[in-house]
């Protein structure tokens, strides 16, 4: 026996005829024999290819490529085998199924991907351009701010002098006030005194006469 017929690369003897019905126990422990030993070289073959398999791995075109390849050499003509042959079968049709079910997602998560880039980029852009405007617009305002204060720091420099310029011509005009006051008042005190001095005779004749005509002219009775 080859280990390419426990493989199944070769098939076991078919069931014995009627014709050989005399040899059948002595056929049926030899078969049975037969069996156990392509269970027991399938159960090796499967055990390798399982090696490190998980169900990441099961997706992988190379290990169900190798599934398939050791599905194909197991004999079917065995119950026991045939239930690991259909084990395996079903892991390269879930194989299969993951793989496809990847792709899709892949191929549509790929543009999907692209597509929230592509909106995620432009609006970033769009407030990357916001962010400039609004860092020119912080400049110029600062630029204003800078222009006012100085504008305010000569005004209130002005100001200043203003106030002091109002406080010493206010000072000023008290004082020229006061002087004038003290000028009119001496200015009539001598015109008074002029006055008195040049009608003083005047006025003292002008009553001495007074008093002789009324002396001078006769009472009326």
């Amino acid at each position: 026996m080859s280990f390419g017929f426990c493989l199944g690369l070769e098939q076991p003897p078919d069931r014995p005829s009627a014709s050989q019905a005399q040899f059948q126990g002595t056929q049926s422990m030899d078969v049975s024999e037969i069996e156990e030993v392509f269970l027991t070289a399938a159960r090796k073959v499967v055990k390798k290819v399982l090696d490190g398999l998980s169900v990441t791995s099961l997706r992988e075109s190379e290990r169900r490529a190798a599934l398939q390849n050791t599905s194909a050499k197991l004999p079917v003509n065995f119950t026991s085998i045939s239930e690991i042959k259909a084990m395996l079968d079903k892991l390269i049709d879930l194989s299969e199924q993951l793989q496809k079910a990847h792709s899709e997602f892949a191929a549509s998560s790929s543009g999907q991907v692209d597509q929230a880039v592509d909106e995620a980029k432009k609006e970033l852009s769009a407030r990357e351009h916001a962010l400039q405007v609004a860092v020119q617009e912080i400049v110029s305002v600062e630029k204003k701010k800078d222009e006012l204060n100085r504008a305010l720091q000569e005004l209130n420099e002005k100001e200043r002098q203003l106030l002091e310029t109002r406080s010493a011509l206010d000072s000023a005009v008290k004082q020229q006030e006061q002087a004038l006051c003290d000028a009119t008042a001496k200015a009539s005190t001598r015109a008074r005194k002029n006055l008195e001095a040049k009608t003083m005779v005047p006025a003292q004749e002008a009553e001495k006469l007074l008093g002789d005509l009324v002396r001078l002219l006769p009472t009326a009775d």
